[in-house]
């Protein structure tokens, strides 16, 4: 980010910045939401081996049912 900013120089407007600087912080904080998510139906599945289909089919729910084929 700070690379494309320092490239655009004087000619940025406030409104650009501010949506730029927003969308990155938006960014970031999805990227901890899905980790966290992740994280948590990793440790699920660890601590209860047998219940792997049931966490798969949570993990499909979570991201709209739409599978990768």
């Amino acid at each position: 980010m700070g690379a494309v900013r320092s490239h655009i120089g004087e000619a940025e407007d406030r409104f650009f910045a501010t949506v730029f600087l927003g969308s990155g912080l938006l960014f970031v904080a999805m990227l901890f939401a899905v980790a966290a998510g992740t994280g948590s139906l990793l440790a699920a599945l660890d601590r209860h081996p047998r219940a792997s289909r049931h966490l798969w089919d949570c993990g499909r729910r979570s991201r709209g049912g739409r599978g990768w084929a």
